[in-house]
């Protein structure tokens, strides 16, 4: 998660600026696209709309025109296939107009490039900045570039569209962007098939079914390199799945299976920040065992003292008194 981010007063005031007031969903969209915690300074991220809604305060239907407004503006483009957006100039206010070859940063926005989930933006990102970051390799298909002035902003879908797809990739068991490029192992979700036209929020899928367990044993079975303690988190821990859309209420009402294939894009996008957490947690636990154990110096003064005195009484002989020899 980024610590700050910069908005030039220059979004006010320029071509883009003007365009997106006229709309104010479009511009709190825009300054949300450039400010968010999930952003990087690319401005080349994964980021669904439905976190766009909740983060935002907005309905998903003022998110989604919001987010077009945006694109029409010019001032992004955005792909729902891989849910990943492109803000063209945020690199340069974020990073620079040009680095030279020795600075720092080079290495910094080539690593973050090469980290991106699969998208089709990586080539024209390349084309745009390769220059002035001085970066070294190209990701993506050059043959089908488009410039970022002519890149189109697909028309966004509606709530119901965007569930209808993700209920094709569950039962064609096809893999998104964000999971293993090798088939994982079939889901088994029988327990559900004969009610799954049935749409529930997550609060009434969870009083309908145990999808607190089975959503945990699914989860195993697709990533598992993932302690089972981080996937119980993600669900139910603090901020986590379950509160992330329990907040929006009726707004969001899928079947099971779409709530299953919400529950594995949101291990994907959180898992290494729930790591890093329990890493940080276990290791405040180790340095306050090890204080525990380690005596203090004054610990350490009377353990000798008590030692000493103990030898030097051992040493003095007691008589035993009212006990004669002559007896």
């Amino acid at each position: 998660m980024r610590d700050y981010a910069k908005v030039s007063p220059h979004f006010w005031v320029g071509k883009t600026g003007k365009q997106l007031k006229k709309d104010p969903n479009g511009l709190m969209v825009a300054l949300y696209l450039m400010t968010n915690p999930h952003a990087n300074m690319l401005g080349l991220y994964y980021i669904p709309v439905m976190y766009i809604a909740h983060e935002t305060g907005l309905n998903f239907e003022g998110a989604s025109k919001g987010l077009q407004s945006a694109c029409e503006a010019g001032f992004c483009t955005y792909d729902h296939e891989t849910e990943v957006v492109w803000v063209y100039e945020m690199a340069r206010f974020q990073v620079a107009d040009e680095l030279k070859p020795a600075d720092n940063r080079c290495k910094g926005v080539q690593k973050d490039y090469d980290s991106l989930p699969e998208n089709p933006f990586l080539s024209a990102f390349y084309d745009k900045y390769s220059i002035p970051f001085c970066m070294a390799e190209r990701r993506g298909d050059s043959s089908n570039n488009t410039s970022p002035l002519e890149a189109p902003c697909k028309p966004l879908r509606s709530q119901e569209q965007e569930q209808e797809q993700e209920q094709e990739q569950f039962n064609s068991g096809s893999s998104s962007a964000h999971e293993q490029k090798n088939p994982p192992p079939p889901i088994q979700f029988s327990q559900y098939q004969s009610e799954d036209h049935k749409r529930y929020t997550l609060l009434g899928c969870v009083n309908q079914y145990p999808i607190q367990n089975d959503f945990i044993e699914l989860a195993q079975a697709r990533f598992e390199n993932i302690p089972t303690q981080d996937l119980i988190t993600l669900f139910s821990g603090g901020g986590m799945f379950c509160d992330f859309f329990s907040a929006r209420g009726n707004q969001s009402e899928n079947t099971a299976s779409i709530w299953l294939v919400k529950w594995f894009t949101w291990i994907e996008n959180n898992k290494d920040q729930v790591k890093r957490n329990r890493e940080k947690q276990n290791q405040a636990v180790k340095q306050q065992q090890s204080s525990q154990q380690e005596p203090s110096y004054f610990e350490r003064i009377f353990a000798e003292q008590r030692a000493a005195s103990e030898i030097k009484v051992g040493s003095v002989e007691i008589p035993v008194l009212g006990v004669s020899g002559n007896a």
